[in-house]
């Protein structure tokens, strides 16, 4: 239905259906410089594995060719551990607990984009809308439309071209860079890169290893888990060409001991998810993995690599700048000021974080 504003609220009943919308979707995501967290590959799996009940429907501007969209998802959450009430709330699909960043619409300018978050506010009516990792060109707009502030987050990235990235590394850290390299080569460590497919779990084992080495040693638990396994796997699927996921391996006798694993898209790479063997930590492995997959995201013409949510010192070290995303919340009834209460408690819960950990799917319910 298009309103008199000039946007059409498209209701979709299934994953499938985001097939009619794929390629204009995907065009207006890479004008946008978005990563591929806001493409119709992220929103569709995030859809299928995650929130299969979740009512899911697209806020469209334009008519015949459109101008931009978003992607918001409806469905009942658990708002708090000792309340057995799950209240009907609204969502920019794809976010939450796939660790997606820099959300929000995809447009062909800016003051597009803008717009559709406001649409987004207006279309809920009544409902809380949740309003989570907002790029920063969102932020602004949702506060002035009376969204309450939760937290925001430093996402660093790197700016890629031939003034900017590898290529004017300082002297010292090109040095530093190749030292590590000889150490690694004198340790029998090879480098290679995959892109993912559906039948990629074996690769995806080795990383979960790894990562959850990282977490063990800093005395947390990992993040690895079956079904955010079958959502990067779909997404790999989903994708082609040079877009999709791709993991950079570390090995010494046929066994990973590092690995990163990234999506490239348009022309952006972001980093998803990493780890090593803490044995090996003065290689400065973290270092080496990112340093190699900016030259890699350089090399295919990429102007962005992003090291997403974590502030980690190397990300720094490597020329990362911060984007500031934020999530905010339009807190309607009842339900709007209990999902405030409970996103401030998951902030501070999570506050230092490198990831940062909202419910499981199992905290949907269906009806």
């Amino acid at each position: 239905m298009t309103s008199a504003t000039g946007r059409t609220t498209v209701a979709l009943d299934s994953p499938n259906d985001l097939l009619g919308w794929w390629d204009r979707w995907n065009t207006l995501a890479v004008q946008s410089g978005a990563l591929i967290f806001r493409s119709p590959a992220w929103v569709a799996a995030w859809w299928e594995v995650l929130h299969p009940d979740d009512r899911v429907e697209l806020l469209v501007r334009g008519d015949d060719q459109p101008d931009g969209l978003v992607a918001l998802a409806t469905g009942r959450r658990r708002l708090h551990p000792r309340l057995p009430i799950a209240p009907t709330v609204t969502v920019l699909a794809g976010s939450g607990v796939g660790a997606a960043d820099h959300l929000g619409p995809v447009g062909v300018d800016a003051f597009t984009r803008r717009q559709l978050v406001a649409d987004a506010v207006s279309h809920v009516g009544g409902r809380p809308l949740q309003l989570a990792e907002l790029s920063d060109e969102f932020g602004a707009t949702a506060r002035a439309l009376g969204a309450t502030p939760i937290h925001q987050r430093r996402c660093p990235a790197v700016a890629l071209s031939p003034e900017a990235g590898p290529a004017t590394w300082p002297r010292h850290l090109r040095k530093e860079l190749r030292r590590r390299e000889r150490r690694a080569a004198e340790l029998g460590i090879e480098r290679r890169w995959i892109r993912l497919d559906a039948g990629s779990s074996e690769p995806i084992g080795q990383l979960n290893r790894l990562h959850d080495a990282v977490w063990a040693s800093r005395g947390r638990s990992g993040l690895s888990t079956s079904w955010r396994d079958e959502l990067v796997l779909r997404v790999a699927e989903a994708s082609t060409g040079d877009d999709g996921a791709w993991m950079q391996l570390l090995e010494r006798d046929g066994m990973a001991v590092a690995a990163l694993l990234g999506f490239r898209y348009g022309s952006t790479f972001c980093s998803y998810r990493t780890g090593w063997d803490p044995s090996l930590r003065s290689l400065g492995l973290g270092l080496l993995l990112h340093s190699d997959a900016i030259r890699r995201a350089s090399s295919l013409g990429c102007g962005r690599y992003d090291f997403l949510r974590g502030t980690e010192p190397h990300k720094y070290t490597l020329g990362g700048v911060d984007a500031i995303e934020s999530t905010s919340v339009v807190a309607r009834g009842v339900a709007g000021r209990l999902l405030v209460e409970r996103e401030r408690r998951s902030a501070q819960r999570n506050a230092g974080a490198g990831w940062h950990e909202r419910d499981s799917p199992a905290a949907s319910v269906s009806g």
